[in-house]
């Protein structure tokens, strides 16, 4: 698709449960979101698609439509990220107790004041 440009990240099925999967694939679709869109709506619209497949590209993007969607994509992203950077960093060999705790604190001042907001 020549809609999702040149230097566009690739939204996978997330068959692994590894967390950070989920944060790359919610990236992509953060950082894609316009061109995946347009991308689903020109499948949508191809009469060459297979009518199961232009289908489900017409219903992903109306959902993508949804404010609710795209406020959701943009706190998924933020709240993935952030985890999935703590995971990386607490799981180095090297990694000093000390430097655990103060990379955890911040990471639950961050949700707890998510949950205060919700």
């Amino acid at each position: 698709m020549t809609c999702l440009g040149k230097a566009h990240r690739v939204v996978k099925r997330l068959s692994d449960k590894r967390g950070s999967t989920h944060a790359d694939a919610v990236k992509a679709l953060c950082h894609g979101y316009t061109e995946i869109q347009t991308a689903l709506v020109e499948i949508a619209q191809d009469k060459d698609q297979h009518r199961d497949a232009a289908h489900e590209a017409e219903s992903l993007s109306k959902k993508m439509d949804k404010l609710e969607t795209k406020f959701l994509t943009i706190l998924w992203n933020d709240f993935l990220g952030r985890f999935n950077e703590t995971s990386k960093t607490l799981q180095k060999e090297d990694m000093d107790l000390a430097v655990a705790v103060n990379l955890i604190q911040p990471l639950k001042l961050y949700v707890n004041d998510i949950r205060d907001k919700i």
